[in-house]
């Protein structure tokens, strides 16, 4: 609503000169939307066993590839390059309906499950996601547990080894 009242009442807008500026709130919307992998193991048999196969797909699409749910709509068979492995990625349009987020909610999964995977480094994650900022990725990409642990593990070892030879 104070998006369509800005618009109307800036300086392109329908009732220009009113003198009237909206502000919209700053909202913190930073949300950890990640699947354990045994929530992924529930969420493939759900999608395995839904018999809308439209809908599963485009979730398993989502899952994998980590489009945003306007980009999945807008996919084309002529979109898809078998030979190369590319997908052509086309920007989301208006009008798609705002009560999909569980699609959105599998884009931070994938973010999270190849940050995590110790694989794939930020920058290549960001190219993955087409964000232009590395700060947008952050927002999506959350280190699991056992990533953070594995990571902080390794400090041990580089003691262990600089202690080793520290004594030969």
């Amino acid at each position: 609503m104070l998006n369509l009242i800005r618009r109307i009442t800036s300086k392109k807008g329908l009732c220009v000169g009113l003198g009237l500026s909206v502000q919209k709130p700053r909202v913190d919307n930073v949300v950890t939307e990640d699947l354990s992998p045994d929530e992924l193991r529930r969420l493939l048999i759900a999608i395995e066993a839904d018999s809308n196969r439209i809908v599963a797909n485009m979730m398993l699409m989502a899952l994998n590839t980590g489009m945003r749910r306007g980009e999945l709509l807008k996919l084309q068979c002529d979109d898809v390059n078998f030979n190369t492995g590319f997908i052509k990625i086309k920007a989301p349009g208006a009008g798609v309906p705002k009560n999909l987020r569980p699609m959105h909610g599998l884009r931070h999964a994938y973010a999270s499950m190849l940050a995590s995977s110790e694989q794939v480094d930020v920058y290549t994650l960001q190219k993955l996601m087409t964000h232009k900022d590395f700060r947008m990725t952050q927002r999506y990409a959350h280190l699991r547990d056992e990533a953070l642990k594995k990571a902080s593990g390794i400090v041990g070892e580089i003691i262990d080894k600089a202690f080793s030879s520290k004594s030969a």
